[in-house]
């Protein structure tokens, strides 16, 4: 006696009918525009029978799975031989029939034809007279096959299809299969240059098949048996022994170069859009067309030049990285790619009017802190003034921590710094831009004349770890993220409504005040964190101690603000 079927997995039957659930693997639900499963319902049939169509749909699926997996990572082909021509052409025969036979058999086909159908003869019956009784409609079963009138429309159809596969064999033209052979191609994951004189060769050889495959539907119209030939599995093509995904190098350079957690979840954004474009790909089979081909996705899905220009930039620099860290790519295959940007408007600098309109507010007149949340409290004061005598970016300052601000015989200095924080001491950890933007800035004279020092020492005696604890911060985001929403409200309530006059904007303002007032170009750099350029300069950042630092930043001056200390503890 035989052992009883095993059930499918996924199969579950609910008031009499069975339904089969087949999960699209992770690695391929792009591929399927994002679908994660297929439900298929298989009817109230005997459970033997169902089982057994159940296991064979599961079973075609899978190998489904497989191809589309394989055409996903297909690797690219030096040379179409001969031989691999004629499978290829084989493939494209046999993928004509397949669906000829699909649209004969198959369930969802044969619907569609009865609907098509339908639509046709629906002008031809408005103007018949009804004489009897209606015709009993058809059932798509595969022991009846197709009624006359179906069979009448799919000759018609193939017939049509022959029509302009001959055309296209008598015109040459390629383009007309060239779809077909990728996906067989592809199928036995091979990618094909088929621009190269081999390839052209081959894309012949298949149109001759898709024209004589054609010719076979209506062959089959006629009445004459024409076996489907098995598509050609072809020789596997395995991917490379050291095939590698993004997936394998993002953990790595993310261990080797600890980047904030913005910057982090910034590269894992830049990852799924290339999973978009080019889902499961080895970066060891990427391409010159690929970067061209995501560049053009980028600037479909972003909104800005700039943020598309980001988004490959860092799909670049993985790529980089996995070559120079990694050794595991003897080349960067988008080195020299890029997104051009166009430069049309550019930040400018606050002048004394504006500056006076940011400052003459309750805020600053009268230490009138808004209500707002996003502001973060005391940091809507003292946040625009570090600015505005430091040059720091909104980010740097609003996330810094007691730990940060350091004093000695010359007053006090800001820490600028990445850190992972202290759990136990209650700091969270803070990030910068880059390695040269880590810096100790000293605090401006006139910063301390307005109660900046009573303001720290105030929030020591109160136990807090941050500088400014009532700033809201969104996880793995720059501490100014609110802030920076706030500060944009504020300046246009001010009357400041220029687009290209922000925070950021501060950073140009000092450093173009503090070379005006004749201190050096790198000295300038150092105290706002801008990259120092050349050996020389390199050096020379070398020597700068906070003595030096507060000399030059003393020389910064806004002569048009007359601010008046508003701050008590």
């Amino acid at each position: 006696m035989d052992a009883p079927m095993a059930k499918p997995l996924g199969l579950t039957q609910r008031g009499g009918a069975w339904q089969l659930r087949i999960v699209v693997p992770a690695d391929l639900q792009a591929h399927y525009h994002g679908r994660k499963d297929f439900r298929i319902s298989l009817g109230r049939g005997e459970r033997a029978q169902v089982q057994a169509r159940a296991h064979q749909l599961r079973a075609e699926r899978e190998a489904e799975f497989a191809s589309v997996r394989k055409s996903i990572n297909a690797q690219p082909l030096d040379k179409v031989t001969p031989e691999l021509a004629s499978a290829f052409a084989q493939g494209v025969a046999a993928k004509v029939l397949a669906q000829d036979d699909e649209a004969r058999e198959g369930a969802e086909m044969r619907h569609v034809l009865r609907e098509l159908v339908a639509v046709i003869d629906a002008p031809r019956a408005r103007l018949q007279i009804p004489t009897g009784a209606p015709e009993a409609p058809q059932q798509a079963s595969p022991f009846d096959g197709l009624s006359h009138r179906e069979a009448e429309v799919m000759a018609g159809l193939n017939a049509a299809a022959e029509g302009q596969a001959a055309t296209a064999l008598a015109r040459r033209e390629l383009s007309a299969v060239v779809p077909l052979a990728d996906q067989v191609a592809r199928s036995m994951g091979l990618a094909v240059n088929w621009k190269a004189p081999d390839g052209i060769a081959a894309l012949r050889e298949c149109l001759g098949a898709m024209r004589n495959a054609y010719r076979d539907r209506v062959k089959r119209d006629e009445g004459e048996f024409i076996p489907t030939p098995a598509a050609p599995s072809g020789a596997p093509v395995e991917p490379a022994a050291q095939a590698h995904t993004l997936d394998d190098v993002f953990p790595l350079w993310k261990a080797e170069r600890k980047p904030a957690p913005g910057t982090a979840k910034k590269m894992g954004y830049s990852m799924r859009l290339f999973d978009g474009c080019l889902p499961g790909r080895y970066i060891e089979s990427l391409t010159k067309a690929d970067a061209t081909a995501f560049i053009a996705h980028l600037r479909k899905e972003c909104a800005a030049d700039k943020t598309a220009k980001d988004h490959f930039d860092n799909i670049k620099s993985l790529l980089n990285f996995a070559k120079v860290h990694l050794d595991w790519l003897q080349a960067n295959p988008w080195e020299g790619r890029k997104v051009e940007v166009k430069q049309s408007n550019t930040r400018e600098l606050w002048q004394g009017d504006d500056l006076v309109r940011l400052f003459k507010s309750p805020l600053f007149t009268s230490y009138r802190l808004p209500a707002m949340k996003a502001a973060g409290g005391d940091a809507a004061y003292w946040v625009p003034l570090l600015g505005l005598y430091t040059g720091a970016r909104a980010g740097e300052l609003c996330q810094l921590r007691l730990v940060d601000i350091a004093e000695d015989e010359g007053g006090l200095s800001l820490h600028i710094v990445r850190d992972a924080g202290d759990a136990e001491e209650g700091t969270p950890g803070t990030s910068v831009k880059n390695a040269s933007t880590q810096r100790r800035i000293p605090v401006h004279p006139e910063l301390v004349r307005l109660g900046f020092a009573d303001y720290v020492a105030a929030r020591r005696r109160a136990g807090d770890a941050l500088l400014f604890p009532a700033v809201e911060r969104a996880p793995g985001r720059s501490a100014a993220e609110y802030f920076s929403d706030w500060f944009a409200v504020y300046r246009g309530e001010q009357g400041v409504k220029r687009g290209y006059l922000d925070f950021h904007s501060l950073r140009h303002t000092v450093r173009t005040r503090l070379v005006d007032a004749g201190v050096d170009d790198v000295v300038a750099d150092r105290l706002t964190g801008h990259t120092i350029h050349g050996s020389t300069g390199a050096k020379r950042y070398t020597r700068f101690g906070l003595p030096l630092l507060r000399a030059a930043l003393s020389k910064l001056a806004y002569p048009e603000l007359q601010l008046q200390r508003v701050y008590t503890d």
